[in-house]
């Protein structure tokens, strides 16, 4: 499904949603769903289907959420940011990342998406 930039709910969120960081480039925040997890992060691109992103504004991305995961996830001892093998939005770019917890309502989707980082909390 495609979007453009008044209904895409990601451009939304940006502009409703309490961040937990936010900068020229980025929004750090929780995922509307939680999908049983404590907490869920996601880190969204702040320009919508921006044609200049690059695998060096999503080191950025994941830079970022990492730094702000270790202050999230510390009930967790390991965390994961995942890739959009199941992302609805697909031409907006974002991840998500939540703690490793085998009893969560999507653990079985979250075993079928590519991890591509685990990260230690201590």
């Amino acid at each position: 499904m495609a979007f453009d930039e008044q209904s895409c709910p990601l451009c939304l969120a940006i502009k409703a949603e309490k961040p937990i960081f936010q900068d020229d480039y980025i929004t750090i925040m929780e995922t509307k769903n939680l999908k049983g997890h404590r907490r869920r992060l996601m880190v969204v691109w702040n320009v919508h289907n921006d044609y200049h992103y690059s695998s060096k504004n999503q080191d950025y991305m994941i830079d970022k959420l990492i730094e702000i995961g270790k202050e999230t996830y510390t009930y967790a001892h390991k965390f994961i940011i995942m890739d959009t093998t199941f992302a609805i939005i697909r031409d907006h770019a974002h991840l998500v990342s939540c703690a490793i917890d085998p009893n969560t309502d999507d653990w079985e989707q979250v075993l079928k998406t590519k991890w591509i980082k685990v990260i230690d909390t201590k």
